[in-house]
């Protein structure tokens, strides 16, 4: 027995036996011996999980279903690595596509996992049997590819988008409508997929389904359907329409060939509408358009002045308007009766205006011709040589730019120079002779001869002596150069007259006048007549002054306008007509 053995049974010496005393000893003995067995065997543990290689995983170490027992971190990364490569089967709808992990954008961390598995820091290695500790990693860690993941997820729902088509309506030969009925579409959203590829575990799982979404037209079919029955229903029973007494109604044909249908996604419905310009034209077609016809006046004005006048009284008659718009309102809702709407026919005032061949006569032609050309500024002169003496005119010494009819005062000058022996009238002029310039002058209203006369003869003498024989509103001294149609027209006067010119030289100047050939103006207008007339005309103006050889009337008519030939003509016609009479 040993001394401690000894000690402690010492207090139980006196109450129990040796024998007894000896198994309590051996026993003691025996757990000494287990201790000391046991920390040697703690001992060597935390000698062997001191030693362990650093970069070796734990005999019992996991990482999902991936084999990582007696492997280094080298080896580990390998195999984790690997399963970037593993296949992924995506059902994506009714599409199958066949992938590897690294095509989803996202790939294993197994840098990061190898570290973690092969983690066993010193403080954990003194603690015994730590060794045996199930080091485990349940969950892949992942790196992730955001810009390869986007295009993937933009490819899928691309290919996996088919759009909606609405039912339409398609219009046959016989203006019926037939239905073509709608197809569904589908999308897969791309969150659904953003998210089947943020849950994939390529360690547990190898094949991903991601459903695809219906979606639904804006107008389906039966919409559609009850467009057409609608339309059907209006056709059956066509409206009819009261105006003035009796009652109209379109053919069913007619309601048809009006109707027309467009789609309104946004209400998911079709707008039934019908073509109130074709239901004018019918209407126009069926309805008389006057149902009361207005008394108009009738105004009897006999040179300028009103005669008589009878009272007028308006009628009543189908505004298309309005009625093509309340048909088709009609057609819309399905109303079975309307009433044409009708307005007031205003009654209007005929003018009946006659003019006795008299002064007063001419002046209302000429004061009538001048109202139907409200933007003409004209002024006129009428002079009857012979016969009655009867004159007329408006405006006729307001003075105005002469364009060529300068000339005829040019000419009349020269005339008188070479009567009096001062002007030769064989003296070259302008690649002309003097006369010839006369001619050219009148004849085609040449201007450089018109201009080489005045400068050699002098524009101020020439406007001297013109306003010494009476004819002052005439100025060609200088530009602008301006004369009146009362002026132009007296000059006309006398030279007819021989007053101007002896007889020879004014025959030679009329005989010029009359081959001038420019004569759309007054000698347009005056048919029958022989006319002799010097025109004057550049933008903004044209005149004409001539004498009138008409059948039954011989006069001088001298018109200056701001630019209307037309319009001359019209005048030399109406006066021309009246003094046929």
């Amino acid at each position: 027995m040993t001394y401690l053995a000894h000690l402690a049974l010492r207090p139980l010496y006196p109450r129990v036996s040796v024998a007894r005393l000896a198994v309590v000893a051996e026993t003691l003995l025996w757990a000494q011996r287990a201790v000391a067995t046991i920390s040697a065997a703690l001992c060597l543990v935390i000698i062997v999980q001191l030693v362990y290689p650093h970069d070796y995983v734990r005999p019992f170490a996991q990482a999902a279903t991936v084999p990582i027992a007696h492997t280094n971190q080298q080896t580990l990364q390998s195999r984790l690595e690997a399963l970037n490569d593993r296949p992924v089967t995506l059902v994506v709808g009714p599409k199958t596509y066949h992938l590897k992990v690294r095509d989803t954008g996202s790939t294993i961390n197994s840098q990061a996992m190898s570290q973690q598995l092969v983690s066993y820091d010193w403080h954990e290695r003194l603690v015994p049997f730590s060794i045996l500790h199930k080091a485990a990693i349940d969950t892949v860690q992942y790196q992730h590819n955001s810009v390869k993941q986007a295009a993937l997820v933009a490819s899928l729902t691309a290919e996996n988008t088919v759009v909606p088509h609405d039912a339409t309506l398609v219009k046959q030969a016989d203006k019926s409508y037939v239905v073509v009925p709608h197809t569904d579409g589908y999308q897969v959203p791309p969150t659904a997929i953003q998210k089947s590829l943020a849950d994939f575990d390529p360690l547990s799982i190898t094949t991903m389904t991601i459903p695809r979404q219906t979606i639904a037209p804006a107008i389906t079919t039966d919409v559609a359907t009850a467009t057409v029955e609608k339309l059907a229903a209006t056709q059956k029973t066509p409206p009819t329409i009261t105006y003035n007494g009796r009652t109209y109604s379109p053919f069913v044909e007619q309601i048809k060939a009006w109707s027309s249908v467009s789609a309104q996604p946004t209400a998911h419905q079709f707008t039934i509408s019908y073509d109130t310009a074709a239901i004018r034209s019918w209407l126009g077609s069926q309805l008389p358009l006057v149902a009361q016809a207005p008394q108009n006046s009738i105004v009897t004005v006999v040179d300028g002045t009103i005669t008589s006048q009878t009272t007028a009284q308006a009628g009543t008659g189908l505004d298309l308007d309005n009625t093509a718009a309340s048909l088709a309102a009609a057609l819309q809702s399905g109303t079975a009766q309307l009433a044409a709407t009708t307005k007031t026919l205003a009654a209007s005032t005929q003018v009946s205006r006659s003019y006795t061949p008299t002064n007063n006569g001419l002046n209302a032609i000429i004061k009538d011709w001048q109202a139907d050309y409200p933007r003409l500024t004209a002024g006129v002169t009428f002079i009857e040589l012979g016969g009655q003496g009867r004159q007329a005119g408006s405006n006729g010494d307001r003075q105005a730019v002469t364009a060529s009819i300068y000339k005829l005062y040019v000419a009349w000058y020269v005339f008188k120079g070479i009567e009096a022996g001062s002007i030769d009238p064989n003296t070259p002029i302008a690649g002309k002779t003097t006369i010839g310039c006369l001619e050219a002058m009148l004849v085609v209203s040449d201007n450089p001869c018109a201009v080489a006369l005045g400068a050699q003869y002098n524009w101020v003498a020439i406007t001297n002596f013109v306003h010494d024989q009476g004819f002052t509103g005439t100025d060609i001294s200088g530009m602008p150069l301006k004369s009146t149609p009362a002026d132009t027209a007296r000059f006309l006067q006398s030279l007819a007259a021989g007053k101007l010119l002896n007889s020879t030289d004014t025959a030679v100047f009329l005989g010029y006048m009359g081959r001038q050939i420019y004569r759309s103006a007054i000698p347009a207008g005056s048919p029958g007549s022989t006319v002799q007339d010097k025109v004057g005309f550049f933008p903004g103006v044209w005149n004409d002054a001539a004498i009138v050889y008409s059948p039954k009337s011989t006069y001088v008519l001298v018109v200056f306008t701001n630019g209307n030939q037309d319009a001359i003509k019209d005048l030399a016609a109406r006066i021309h007509s009246l003094l046929q009479t």
